[in-house]
């Protein structure tokens, strides 16, 4: 982001504290909504910084995310579609036109796929984009994973609005898993569901993913129209590289360390009602890695120590 574009960015209006920017109340410029709304709104803003922050966190382009009710959505993010959509909205496509014209010829029976061998819970082998399909899945559940962290657990997808969320991941699922037609199973499309579910809630719940998050949460609740761009969600990450934490239960967890340490990555090692022999053990291992690579082991407090690669500081109050 240029110069110009962080005054504007920085510039922009927001609300008085305390107060909404919209929707208006009375014609005023900045209003408080009913609660009822402000809860609608709070969602809103939760399941979109879901799907903006992911889509980014995977290298998707994102154009705009919105809290502003169009018709029956609430909100919108607004990404470059990516090669697996285009495929899969083909074959969608594909699908009406043979419909209609079934329909037509005068058959009633819409078409039915030949529900042969089905790929199972990998993509087809001759894919080349799967990367962007990985990408794409994730994005497609992780509005309602954002939302089922802050306000759930929920056990229905049912009248939570994440019904096109839904569709848009099975057909996603369909065209690229399925057989040749797109058929694929039930039990296979919610298999690999509950994978992406569980990977969604995994990045979602890092430390340094949930605060951009929440970031994005606030900004686009405050902002003049309900809007961001793809430039300000980026610029609401926090440039601070957190530290890799490892809560060690056996010896066996100096690999991870000694891994992560060796990615260049610093690592936070807490010994939470460990051995003291345990910990002994691991902070000469520490110490040893870090006098190999001219890296720093730091004691913090308490059965807190931070291991610190070359080149490499951390504050511990940030």
């Amino acid at each position: 982001m240029g110069f110009f574009d962080s005054i504007r960015f920085f510039g922009r209006s927001r609300a008085p504290e305390g107060c909404w920017p919209w929707p208006n109340s009375d014609r005023d410029p900045y209003g408080v909504p009913s609660p009822a709304v402000q809860s609608e709104l709070l969602k809103a803003a939760c399941h979109e910084a879901g799907h903006a922050v992911v889509c980014r966190y995977f290298g998707i382009e994102v154009r705009q995310l919105s809290i502003r009710r169009v018709t029956y959505t609430t909100g919108s993010v607004t990404t470059v579609m990516t090669d697996p959509e285009r495929q899969a909205w083909k074959l969608a496509r594909l699908r009406k036109i043979d419909d209609w014209s079934r329909k037509i010829a005068g058959e009633n029976n819409p078409f039915s796929p030949n529900r042969g061998s089905e790929i199972g819970l990998r993509p087809r082998d001759h894919f080349v984009h799967e990367v962007s399909l990985h990408a794409g899945l994730h994005d497609w559940l992780a509005g309602a994973v954002a939302e089922n962290i802050e306000y759930g657990p929920f056990t229905y997808w049912e009248g939570n609005g994440w019904e096109s969320d839904l569709e848009g991941f099975e057909l996603l699922v369909s065209a690229h898993y399925g057989n040749l037609d797109g058929f694929i199973s039930d039990s296979s499309v919610a298999s690999i569901r509950d994978r992406y579910w569980k990977s969604c809630e995994e990045i979602l719940s890092k430390p340094e993913i949930r605060l951009w998050h929440q970031a994005v949460v606030k900004v686009v609740l405050r902002s003049e129209h309900g809007v961001l761009s793809g430039e300000e969600i980026d610029a609401l990450r926090s440039p601070i590289e957190l530290p890799h934490l490892v809560v060690p239960d056996s010896f066996d967890d100096a690999r991870e360390i000694a891994d992560r340490f060796g990615c260049g990555q610093v690592v936070a090692i807490e010994f939470v009602g460990s051995e003291p022999e345990l910990e002994r053990r691991l902070v000469d291992f520490s110490t040893g890695i870090c006098y190999a690579r001219d890296g720093e082991i730091r004691w913090v407090d308490q059965g807190r120590y931070l291991v610190l690669p070359s080149g490499r500081g951390f504050d511990p109050d940030e």
